[in-house]
């Protein structure tokens, strides 16, 4: 019973750090979407409204001309990136997985289920779903886990240097979320003194 609890704990971990992956990245996505449609449109008005062919050099006008480029493929891409991932059912899905999941603990945690009985619906829970879970996502719920439960399944399941590049690798894409945020403001306050 202990190792199926120990199971289902990190399941249901795995579960949880997934819907937080996807909620977190549906979200900069949309907002990464709609923030660069808002600077297309801004930047696209600015020369209609404010003559600033006359104060500009041609090397700036390159730049704005690469600016608007920029900002069309980085649309392009996060729209795509939307399109193709499906994370709003992907979501649905993982949250519903992680409640059964919960019950199925919770029915093994008060008795009401043979340990047999939860083992063939823990694989038939597990076994129906296509999801695809990062190496990150493990490590974060193997972490929890060991905080929570003092164990060891981080130093199990993982080598210091791939514990070392799951982290990095997750402060990068913190990084480049929020350099995407602040780029376009840092361009064009550059454009603006420049």
């Amino acid at each position: 019973m202990e190792n199926l609890n120990r199971k289902l704990s990190l399941t249901i971990g795995n579960y949880s750090q997934m819907a937080n992956r996807l909620e977190k990245r549906n979200s900069i996505f949309q907002f990464v979407l709609i923030y660069y449609s808002i600077i297309g449109i801004v930047d696209a008005l600015l020369p209609k409204y404010f003559d600033f062919t006359t104060n500009v050099s041609a090397t700036m006008n390159n730049v704005f001309d690469f600016w608007d480029i920029l900002i069309a493929i980085i649309l392009l891409i996060f729209s795509s990136q939307i399109a193709l991932f499906k994370y709003p059912e992907r979501i649905k899905n993982c949250m519903v997985t992680l409640n059964q999941l919960k019950m199925l603990q919770g029915a093994l945690l008060s008795s009401t289920q043979t340990v047999e009985n939860a083992y063939k619906e823990y694989y038939e829970i597990t076994q129906n779903i296509n999801f695809l879970f990062s190496r990150s996502d493990f490590y974060l719920s193997c972490k929890n886990y060991d905080v929570k439960n003092q164990g060891s399944e981080v130093k199990t399941h993982f080598s210091q240097t791939e514990e070392f590049f799951i982290s990095t690798r997750l402060v990068l894409e913190n990084i480049l979320y929020f350099i995407l945020i602040f780029l376009p403001m840092v361009i064009y306050i550059c454009l603006l003194v420049f």
